[in-house]
C-alpha cells in the first residue's frame, strides 16, 4: 500500500480507532513482556547428579538478590576451569554471608557452628587429598560462600568464598 492510499484509511475515524486500538494492545502487551524478559530467567539443570538433587529448575529472578542463608543464588562462574567455563551461571544455596565462621573439614562444612553440608566426597577426584581443603576462616567483607546439598557438589568447600559481584540474581524453584 502507497504512502497516500494510507493517509486516505487514516482519514476515517473507523480506520484510526483501528490503528490506535493496535498501538494501545501492542504496548500493553510488549512493555510487560520486555519487564519480565529483563527481570526473570527460567533454568534447568541437566545434569545427571545434581549438587540441589531437589531442585530441577527454577526461575532466576536478576532484580533481587539473595539476602538470607539458604536462599538461591545464581552466580557467575570464573576460575573454575575445567569443569565450568567463565560466564557459566550456577545455582547453590547461600550458605556464608560476610563475617560468618566457616570450618571446613572431612567431616563436613560448618557455618557459625551448624552442619551444613557433609564431607569433602570430590577431593580424590580432584586429585588431593581431604586435608588440603582442611581450613577455617570468616567469610570476608564484599564475599558469599556458595554450597550445594549432595556431598559430590563442586562448591564453596573446594574454591572458598566468592566476590558478590558475581551474584547474577535469586532463584525460585520450579520442580
Amino acid at each position: 500500500m502507497s504512502w497516500p492510499a494510507f493517509a486516505r484509511r487514516l482519514a476515517t475515524p473507523a480506520h484510526r480507532r483501528k490503528v490506535a486500538r493496535f498501538c494501545f494492545v501492542s504496548a500493553a502487551l510488549l512493555l510487560p513482556g520486555g519487564y519480565a524478559v529483563a527481570r526473570w530467567g527460567l533454568a534447568i539443570d541437566p545434569q545427571v547428579v545434581r549438587c540441589l538433587p531437589e531442585v530441577r529448575a527454577v526461575l532466576i529472578d536478576r532484580w533481587q538478590p539473595p539476602t538470607e542463608r539458604g536462599d538461591l543464588v545464581v552466580f557467575e562462574a570464573q576460575g573454575l576451569e575445567p569443569a565450568f567455563a567463565d560466564g557459566t551461571l550456577l545455582v547453590k544455596r547461600l550458605a556464608g554471608l560476610p563475617g560468618d565462621l566457616v570450618d571446613i573439614t572431612a567431616a563436613g562444612v560448618r557455618v557459625n557452628g551448624q552442619l551444613l553440608a557433609d564431607g569433602l566426597a570430590l577431593a580424590g577426584k580432584l586429585g588431593h587429598a581431604a586435608a588440603d581443603f582442611t581450613r577455617h576462616y570468616r567469610v570476608p567483607q564484599g564475599q558469599f560462600l556458595a554450597l550445594g546439598t549432595d556431598p559430590s557438589s563442586l562448591d564453596g568447600r573446594y574454591y572458598g568464598p566468592l566476590p558478590q559481584d558475581r551474584i547474577r540474581g535469586r532463584a525460585r524453584v520450579l520442580f
